[in-house]
């Protein structure tokens, strides 16, 4: 299943492959990312419904200056730490940072190299509820295809 906004920038792509494992990757800046090894994605769907508000003035120059964006949600230990999505392990060799600022989700991936962050920024940013509509969908399929009950409540801070 592909689910993305309606320009293809931004999006999940998650395919049954056996019991609880799924195929999982996310589409950013029109890109999709992430490998195509099976892997749990409980960890992941937490992670992304609980997306944090932050307020910092050094995020508003996104999508003019990814690079400054960047840097800070990389250096600011309240930023990092308030940002940085650990998904699941098909995205291991990602850096993603995941954030609502303005009313609007912004999202940036950096892929890692030997190690090091090369290559360009890409970067997906769209209004919460059509964030909240494609995150409901993938949710929705997640829970359908692995059995698990629905845990959270879409467009929510905490479990139901």
């Amino acid at each position: 299943m592909r689910v993305s906004t309606d320009d293809g920038r931004f999006g999940f792509i998650l395919e049954p492959v056996a019991g609880n494992m799924v195929r999982f990757q996310i589409i950013v800046d029109g890109r999709s990312i992430g490998d195509d090894e099976p892997c749990i994605i409980g960890s992941a769907i937490y992670g992304l419904q609980r997306l944090k508000t932050l307020d910092d003035g050094r995020l508003g120059c996104l999508p003019d200056d990814p690079v400054a964006v960047s840097l800070a949600l990389r250096t600011d230990e309240d930023l990092h730490d308030a940002a940085t999505l650990s998904l699941a392990e098909s995205l291991d060799q990602w850096l993603i940072h995941g954030y609502i600022f303005n009313g609007r989700v912004a999202i940036l991936a950096q892929e890692y190299e030997r190690g090091e962050l090369a290559g360009p920024i890409l970067i997906s940013v769209l209004d919460k509820a059509e964030y909240d509509r494609i995150f409901g969908i993938l949710h929705d399929y997640w829970t359908t295809i692995t059995g698990h009950r629905k845990l959270i409540k879409i467009g929510t801070e905490g479990p139901l």
